[in-house]
């Protein structure tokens, strides 16, 4: 149940959900547009293993590492 406190702090009433692109099966991404603005990403990484994921946006971009069966909130 921890996992929806990632969804459930984050994401607002009346939040959009937009498209985010992976490369491969073992991380998962969804993104929302919360009222206000906020782009909120939300990744998984379901592997045995730590791993480091590229990040683009029109306004930021980078790498960002995630640990091995985690998952992972940012607020742009």
């Amino acid at each position: 149940m921890y996992y929806l406190a990632h969804f459930s702090k984050f994401i607002k009433k009346g939040a959009k959900r937009f498209a985010v692109c992976t490369t491969t099966d073992v991380i998962e991404a969804t993104g929302f547009i919360n009222p206000n603005g906020e782009k909120i990403i939300v990744v998984c990484n379901n592997s045995e293993k730590s791993l480091t994921y590229a990040l683009h946006n029109i306004d930021k971009g980078g790498y960002i590492a995630i640990p091995a069966r985690s998952i992972q909130t940012m607020v742009i």
